[in-house]
């Protein structure tokens, strides 16, 4: 009679196949060994390849075979809010009826975990609010909570105004760290991802809120990234980039709305053998600033302190501010002659000549860029360079667009 034994390990699994008896009439066995290691199921998404009793225990679902057929490729897939899960590749989705509020507790599977990456197949929420309008000038600044700037004439400017454009004030997806707070973001992110830390000990969670819960769609893919791992980003960076070229961009682009209160870092892996990263951007509409001071180094130029009007005559027209930014190191133009640490405005590039994007190139090392997007938009609904009351979210003279980025790494001379 046939048969075979399963020995289930902490690292994998052991089975006895069976072979023919030999004369004498003992069997013989072959032990066939293999890790948990990560699969492809029969969907082509991420799984872990377990025996069959295993999976079935673990709360998974075979999906398709692994280790030449000894094992079956689990699939770990929930969408109730409120679960918790302590296995690697699980995927979290919304239910067919949506909550107010669903979340998912991520344990770590070991104390070797030190990442955790979340990448959002599908992330569909209510964007940010786009109805915070800055009041007239001829309003009292002190009165609707903004600020002023006096000429010598005695005529008075907006210099800034809190408002709530851009923030996720109705949906908003959060989730904690061991480390840096990811940022809260909203609208439409598929395609995106986050690196979150953890420690290997405390579980965090990933929480999906909703102010009118309707049509929300979400598939969050969460990996388990142990310490030492290729794929391990540099502490610190929210979104990790590998390969010697890709893109990136801001949250909620495909809304046409950068998202506030946006503080966090894009990191890409330096490969073997370069030495510099050249920055081209698609779309690049941060803050609304003229191309002659929309790069700086962190003094005038791209900053926290307001670009004053320049024409009392008209200072609605003129308001120009840049406390909207991405830092790209000592960055330079192709003449490398200066470099400069801050780019906003409508133009992404490094010198004053030219009023069309250009590419910025960085020497500094780790290749990264940082986001930051302050609490409340400089212009409002407006959010432009110019009068045009009329401008449409999205239209080319408004600096709350957001960005897309192209970077290609350069080889050492």
């Amino acid at each position: 009679m046939r048969g075979f034994v399963v020995a289930i390990f902490a690292l994998g699994a052991v089975f006895a196949a069976p072979q023919e008896r030999d004369g004498k009439g003992f069997s013989v066995f072959n032990v066939v060994k293999f890790d948990n290691a990560e699969c492809t199921t029969t969907d082509n998404k991420a799984g872990t390849c377990y025996s069959g009793a295993e999976c079935t225990a673990k709360g998974g679902v075979a999906s398709g075979n692994c280790a030449s057929g000894f094992g079956v490729c689990c699939l770990f897939a929930t969408s109730t809010c409120g679960a918790s899960s302590n296995e690697n590749n699980t995927y979290f989705s919304q239910p067919s009826t949506l909550p107010l509020s669903c979340s998912l507790e991520i344990c770590p599977c070991n104390s070797n975990i030190k990442q955790i990456r979340l990448d959002f197949e599908t992330f569909t929420l209510d964007g940010p609010d786009t109805t915070a309008a800055l009041p007239v000038p001829a309003v009292a600044a002190d009165g609707a909570g903004g600020d002023t700037f006096t000429y010598t004439d005695g005529t008075q400017a907006w210099t800034s105004h809190p408002n709530t454009h851009g923030q996720c004030n109705s949906d908003y997806f959060t989730i904690g760290s061991s480390g840096t707070s990811p940022p809260v973001i909203c609208g439409e992110n598929a395609g995106q991802h986050m690196y979150v830390e953890t420690d290997g000990v405390n579980c965090v969670t990933m929480t999906f809120n909703m102010a009118s819960p309707i049509a929300q769609q979400w598939s969050v893919k969460v990996a388990q990234i142990e310490e030492g791992m290729i794929w391990e980003a540099p502490k610190g960076c929210l979104q990790y980039f590998t390969g010697t070229s890709g893109s990136f961009s801001s949250f909620n682009l495909a809304n046409n709305v950068h998202l506030a209160n946006q503080d966090y870092n894009i990191c890409m892996r330096r490969e073997a053998g370069y030495c510099s990263i050249s920055y081209l951007a698609t779309t690049f509409q941060v803050s609304a600033v003229d191309f002659k001071n929309n790069f700086g180094s962190g003094t005038g130029k791209c900053n926290s302190i307001n670009l004053f009007p320049g024409d009392p005559a008209a200072p609605s027209e003129q308001l120009q501010l840049g406390n909207d930014w991405i830092a790209i190191l000592e960055g330079e133009d192709t003449v490398g002659v200066d470099t400069y640490d801050r780019f906003c405005g409508q133009q992404l590039h490094a010198n004053d000549q030219d009023a069309v994007p250009t590419s910025v190139t960085s020497s500094s090392i780790p290749f990264r860029v940082g986001v930051f997007f302050d609490d409340s938009e400089a212009a409002g609904t407006k959010a432009e360079l110019g009068a045009d009351d009329t401008s449409a979210i999205g239209d080319a003279d408004r600096g709350d667009v957001g960005f897309d980025i192209g970077y290609t790494q350069n080889l050492c001379a």
